[in-house]
């Protein structure tokens, strides 16, 4: 293959967290030097990069003044999805290359402009609508409840359940607290089982689906309600795949979607499959892992390969060589100076877990489970047997402790089993 940027050339990663970890490797491996944008003092990758900046991935400016001044060949990011933008605006502003122009990648990224599109071409979607806090009697119309989000923003940042108007005005406010413009949307809120999809689009338009997991979230009592588990299910995979796809290739088309990763969180019901929102993006909170375990296929590293080679655009997803039923679950705690979990490397000799990742770097504060970005590590279990599956879970949820690095006190993770199916009555 024929190399499309210099060997040996300056690339940015934007992001340093776990998900990132992956393609910075790959970029090492293949001889470029690797440059970390990161706001974070110590982010968890950056010890794996040539060298680490402290700037936001999200400060568009300040990014294209470091390509500028590095020569960077490449601008990229991976696992997170504000900064695709600023990638694919940077890339554009000196011509570097990159799947799409940054107008497709505001597409992806803004809620507003996202919505706009599957409206536009009929794709089965909840209604809403976008407004600022001055004029939510607009939001009259839909049927509640609600859901308000914040129009730029990921990781369930900001999001947030109401049931009557009078709530609507906190929930807006607490939406706009997570972002960077004054509108916010608000949609009708769909009854039935959310699910995230995974897929890669090739240079055709064809789409190669790599999963589909159920999605389970933890109710903490504030309205908002953070992922704790993405479980997957063959029997689910095979009866919703047809369905799935035929949904994936119309975003393809409306999107103008190729040569690239495709992530879309949905809700299913009796009628069918709803969009709620995509990325032209990996899932970020360790997906890539699931996909892995799932596919014995690192999508992180093809990922890269597509930036670094010319290919002629074609894929073929591995078939699946998992076992019946694969749980990620992601770990929380109550408020801490993060310091380490105890119990991981017991559960996994023990055959409890079989896999277990942490993500938090030491010493950051631990605020609680108000969004997804702030967990801390996640665990993976993999059964045939459903219920087996999640007995599993329950003992290892149990025996995990997170540390507190300031105090001797240990915090039991505090997450109930709520969310799991059948959670309650097994033991």
């Amino acid at each position: 293959m024929r190399a499309l940027v210099p060997e040996g050339g300056v690339i940015l990663v934007l992001g340093g967290g776990f998900d990132q970890a992956e393609l910075i490797s790959f970029l090492k491996e293949k001889g470029f030097y690797v440059v970390v944008i990161d706001y974070n003092e110590a982010p968890v990758s950056a010890c794996l990069a040539d060298e680490h900046l402290q700037v936001s991935a999200l400060d568009a400016d300040r990014v294209l003044a470091v390509a500028r001044d590095r020569d960077a060949v490449l601008v990229l990011t991976s696992g997170t999805d504000q900064p695709l933008y600023v990638a694919a605006l940077v890339s554009e502003e000196l011509n570097l290359p990159f799947p799409f122009p940054a107008q497709k990648a505001q597409d992806l990224t803004n809620k507003k402009f996202m919505k706009s599109v599957l409206l536009d071409h009929g794709i089965p979607t909840p209604d809403a609508l976008v407004c600022s806090q001055d004029d939510l009697v607009a939001a009259r119309r839909l049927k509640f409840p609600l859901v308000c989000k914040p129009l730029d923003a990921n990781s369930s940042k900001g999001i947030s359940k109401v049931t009557r108007f009078q709530g609507l005005a906190d929930a807006v406010g607490h939406a706009l607290a997570f972002s960077r413009v004054t509108e916010v949307i608000i949609e009708e809120f769909l009854d039935g089982l959310e699910i995230s999809i995974d897929a890669w689009i090739d240079k055709d338009g064809d789409v190669h689906l790599l999963a589909i997991s159920k999605l389970f979230k933890l109710d903490n009592g504030r309205g908002d309600f953070p992922i704790i588990c993405s479980e997957f299910d063959t029997e689910f995979y095979l009866e919703w795949q047809e369905e799935v796809t035929r949904i994936l290739r119309w975003i393809g088309d409306a999107f103008n979607i190729r040569h690239s990763p495709l992530l879309v969180q949905a809700i299913v019901d009796d009628s069918g499959v709803h969009v709620i929102e995509l990325g032209s993006r990996i899932g970020g909170g360790g997906k890539h892992k699931l996909i892995e375990r799932l596919r014995g296929f690192n999508l992180n590293r093809h990922l890269g390969e597509t930036f670094i080679r010319s290919t002629d655009g074609s894929f073929s997803a591995p078939p699946l060589c998992c076992r019946k039923h694969v749980a990620m679950v992601y770990l929380y705690a109550d408020g801490c100076d993060f310091d380490e979990i105890r119990g991981i490397s017991g559960l996994v000799e023990q055959g409890v877990i079989d896999d277990a990742f942490i993500t938090r770097p030491v010493g950051i504060p631990v605020p609680g489970a108000r969004n997804s970005s702030d967990r801390i590590g996640s665990i993976v279990v993999e059964d045939d047997d459903a219920d087996r599956m999640r007995l599993r879970i329950r003992q290892a949820l149990s025996t995990l402790h997170v540390v507190d690095q300031r105090t001797p006190r240990q915090n039991l993770l505090g997450i109930d089993l709520a969310w799991m199916p059948g959670g309650a009555e097994l033991s």
